[in-house]
């Protein structure tokens, strides 16, 4: 089984990370928060991309991923601060960004 799989292999990078964190840089743990996102786990997706952006505040990628995962967990202030933070580090993101802010202030967020 597919999912069953990448189940597996998300647990094992994070088994590893937990004994040698060492071994984490940004772009592990963005794709370990990718893992999370496409196996349907916000939570676990959520914490990947925050230990990204501890190794590089302004990686675009893990901002944009988690504002979207902030918005399925119902995490507005927190999402609306993320694509604010992904506008000023890429302001081209302002056109894909856009829409999710209205949303937000339209929402009382």
């Amino acid at each position: 089984m597919r999912l069953a799989g990448e189940t597996q292999r998300a647990g094992r990078v994070e088994q590893a990370l937990a004994r040698d964190p060492s071994l984490g840089d940004v772009t592990t743990y963005f794709y370990l928060g990718l893992a999370h996102s496409y196996l349907e786990e916000p939570l676990p997706a959520a914490e990947a991309y925050e230990a990204a952006l501890e190794q590089d505040g302004d990686h675009t990628p893990s901002l944009w991923n988690l504002a979207l995962t902030n918005l399925d967990l119902a995490r507005y202030a927190e999402a609306r601060a993320l694509f604010e933070r992904y506008v000023e580090v890429y302001p081209a993101g302002l056109v894909e960004t856009q829409p999710y802010l209205d949303e937000l202030t339209r929402r009382g967020h």
